[in-house]
């Protein structure tokens, strides 16, 4: 299933549901729905329980609400801040609904680890199971313009350089 710009293996049950501004306003433009309402949108698409795993990559009040919509037992991850800091989650409200609450700090691996997990990803990538969002495509000379628009928040996904 997909939802929101992450695929997973269609025998799994999860849902996972990738917070960034750039993802949600892209993926819900051109009559798939508003950005006022990407939260409610996210509940449907998953039939009423919401996403079993939250990556949230903007805090502040949309990593709020995409907290809110994490299905019950589920897991939130919060790892980026530029709504201006972490999505303000209450470890009350995560027990009650036995929501696991991951930070950034929980992806600080051993070197053996990292491997490990990078060789999975890799051999998931490379079976078509994981989709990146690659929004756009710089060649190295236009490297610069390619981090202007990083800094800028201007991207979709992720942004190459080709060389």
């Amino acid at each position: 299933m997909v939802c929101h710009g992450v695929s997973v293996p269609p025998q799994s049950k999860m849902t996972v549901l990738t917070a960034t501004l750039p993802i949600l306003r892209a993926l819900l433009a051109g009559g798939h729905g508003d950005l006022a309402d990407w939260a409610g949108q996210a509940v449907r698409i998953t039939g009423g329980s919401g996403p079993s795993l939250v990556l949230d990559g903007v805090g502040g009040d949309i990593g709020r609400a995409a907290f809110d919509v994490t299905a019950a037992g589920g897991r939130f991850s919060a790892h980026g801040t530029p709504g201006g800091g972490f999505a303000p989650v209450n470890p009350g409200d995560a027990a009650e609904r036995g929501i696991s609450v991951l930070g950034i700090d929980r992806v600080q691996l051993e070197p053996a680890e990292a491997t490990r997990l990078t060789s999975l990803a890799f051999a998931e990538a490379a079976s078509g199971r994981i989709k990146p969002v690659i929004g756009q495509t710089f060649s190295l000379e236009g490297a610069a313009d390619a981090h202007r628009a990083i800094e800028s928040r201007a991207v979709l996904g992720k942004t190459l350089l080709e060389v």
